[in-house]
């Protein structure tokens, strides 16, 4: 079976005093048995992909996993193009927090 894990990852850097860290949301193709099966390689995905590097003022940058956000049972098939990987439900009030900030930046005439 097909799934789709909405993995997240998060950057721990060194003397930071944010207090909005930068995420990564990354959604993956995962083809497991079953949903226990899936969420396993997600999570195993999400740890093989921590890292870490100083940046450009010296500090360590770690990121780390930070959880299987979400699972979802696709296709039995294997997926091909066009194939939907990941789907959710929003109301109107949620898509601002969503849209690109590029995007209506454009739709409104300015660059």
């Amino acid at each position: 079976m097909w799934f789709s894990a909405r993995i997240l990852s998060r950057a721990e850097v060194e003397d930071s005093r944010t207090e909005a860290p930068l995420c990564e949301e990354s959604i993956r193709l995962i083809d497991a048995p079953d949903e226990a099966s899936a969420r396993l390689v997600a999570e195993e995905l999400g740890l093989s992909e921590e890292h870490s590097y100083h940046n450009a003022e010296g500090h360590l940058v770690r990121w780390v996993f930070a959880g299987v956000l979400d699972l979802q049972e696709l296709t039995p098939e294997q997926p091909g193009h066009g194939a939907e990987v990941y789907s959710r439900l929003l109301y109107e009030t949620e898509l601002a927090q969503l849209e690109d900030p590029h995007r209506r930046r454009e739709q409104n005439g300015s660059s």
